[in-house]
């Protein structure tokens, strides 16, 4: 059971065997924490396990309202759902798979690339997104690879005094225009000639 700092007393470790928090770990995370906590933390929990839990109402995500008399269903089906104990206290119960699906032959390997480093002979300075795509496909077709690890690619401030680095995004919604391939631009070639042509 977790208590009113969050902290639970038991746990079944890696190898399947349960571990008992030993009392003075508990006094000192209780002392670091300070007061309990007004809103429990989340409960974790996979299907098959029945957990021990303050008396109330638990509310489905699928909005399935069912009385919890101390001890979580078994049965509980994946999702979020929420615990209302009864002094009115709301709690988040999280029921995981535990593990993630992973396919049969799903092993695969690939490049870890810093765009901005593989570049090409065509590239204009710097790695583009011409140059990302030619990669992997070199590198699935010619060597089996099953991706490219990339690094960020999102837009940075814009702002002046920009950081030079790709570590800096500010927005996920937009990507950082630097790495387009500037050939492959409508008007490129206007580009092109004027740049020839300064």
């Amino acid at each position: 059971m977790i208590d009113a700092w969050g902290i639970q007393h038991r746990y079944r470790d890696a190898s399947g065997a349960e571990r008992v928090v030993a009392p003075e770990t508990v006094a000192k995370l209780r002392e670091a924490i300070g007061e309990p906590r007004e809103r429990p933390a989340a409960l974790v929990t996979r299907p098959g396990r029945e957990l021990e839990v303050e008396p109330g109402e638990l509310v489905l995500e699928d909005g399935t309202r069912l009385e919890v008399a101390g001890r979580l269903p078994a049965s509980l089906p994946l999702g979020y759902h929420a615990l209302r104990d009864r002094r009115g206290a709301l709690r988040r119960v999280v029921v995981s798979p535990g593990r993630c699906y992973l396919p049969e032959g799903l092993r695969a390997w690939g490049f870890a690339v810093q765009l901005y480093a593989a570049r090409s002979r065509r590239s204009w300075g710097l790695g583009d997104l011409r140059d990302l795509g030619a990669l992997a496909a070199w590198s699935a077709s010619e060597h089996g690879a099953g991706f490219a690890l990339v690094s960020p690619l999102h837009g940075v401030a814009p702002t002046d005094a920009q950081q030079a680095s790709p570590y800096f995004p500010a927005s996920r919604s937009f990507r950082n225009p630097i790495y387009l391939c500037v050939e492959d631009v409508p008007g490129a070639e206007r580009l092109g000639v004027a740049l020839e042509s300064a």
